[in-house]
């Protein structure tokens, strides 16, 4: 089973889900099963674009989302 993660702290929401989409596909290289995305308040209003541009490129079969109060990941 292959796992990837990615985090990115920018503030525009277009910005960093291209870095965190980037940072999946290099990991990866193919299309995941499951896809789980989680997005901080900060970007909570840009959630259904976020998703959207994630299923048109990272194409997972099932993605998931939520919006957290906090986003752990990387050195965090």
């Amino acid at each position: 089973m292959r796992v990837a993660a990615a985090l990115s702290e920018h503030p525009l929401a277009t910005q960093a889900v291209g870095e965190v989409v980037g940072q999946v596909l290099e990991e990866l290289g193919t299309p995941p099963d499951l896809a789980v995305l989680v997005v901080s308040r900060a970007h909570g209003g840009a959630m259904e674009d976020i998703a959207r541009v994630v299923r048109r490129v990272v194409n997972p079969r099932v993605l998931m989302g939520s919006v957290a109060a906090g986003v752990l990941g990387g050195a965090q």
